[in-house]
């Protein structure tokens, strides 16, 4: 399994067959690149001007059963000192993907639950093509839609834009995107309800 992330990645992997991931940062023109967010009610902005958030580029995958099947993701992610949002792109295939499919995955549309963020899996996991959420809060509770991607009643999500990045060299496209999630804690299935009103950010890994 191999991944690429541009800020360090924090994942632990349960994945068959896993190589070392690789990162590239993504430090300058963040002003490009922004996420309104509604998390239980509140309203964070997350963007470098304001609180110092920077947004990263990501991409991964691995096999994950016998018989061959391949599970690839690309992901981006806005994170500060305080919290995390990673919004992650997931396809599955019968062999290792080219590489025009993996970029394929992220692009203009509405995309089902996806379910395959490798926080716990096992290589019998009923994985899931589609997009998937996780959010760190300030105390390091990890919240996902892999606990419980069945459970969504209020899902939406939808590309709204996806063009080639003419801004920077840290990612192929600049995507927005705007969604609605319920996120679980894995722990003791809490949750909590996320919105992004707006989302434009760097998406796959060049």
């Amino acid at each position: 399994m191999r991944y690429a992330i541009i800020l360090p990645l924090l994942l632990m992997l349960g994945m068959v067959s896993c190589k070392k991931d690789s990162e590239k940062d993504g430090d300058i023109n963040q002003n490009n690149f922004s996420a309104e967010v509604v998390i239980n009610g509140d309203t964070i902005i997350m963007e470098p001007a304001l609180v110092g958030y920077t947004n990263a580029v990501g991409a991964g995958g691995g096999v994950i059963d016998t018989v061959g099947n391949y599970l690839f993701r690309q992901f981006t992610e806005f994170a500060s000192v305080n919290d995390t949002l990673r919004i992650y792109f997931i396809d599955i295939f019968a062999t290792e993907p080219t590489a025009a499919q993996k970029e394929a995955i992220v692009r203009a549309g509405t995309f089902p639950t996806g379910y395959g963020t490798f926080d716990v899996i096992a290589p019998d996991a009923n994985l899931l093509s589609g997009a998937a959420i996780v959010y760190i809060d300030a105390n390091g509770t990890r919240w996902t839609t892999d606990r419980d991607p069945q459970n969504q009643p209020n899902w939406s999500f939808l590309v709204t834009s996806h063009t080639q990045n003419t801004v920077d060299n840290f990612s192929e496209f600049n995507t927005s995107m705007t969604f609605s999630a319920r996120l679980y804690n894995p722990l003791n299935g809490n949750f909590i309800d996320v919105q992004a009103l707006q989302m434009t950010a760097r998406t796959v890994l060049p």
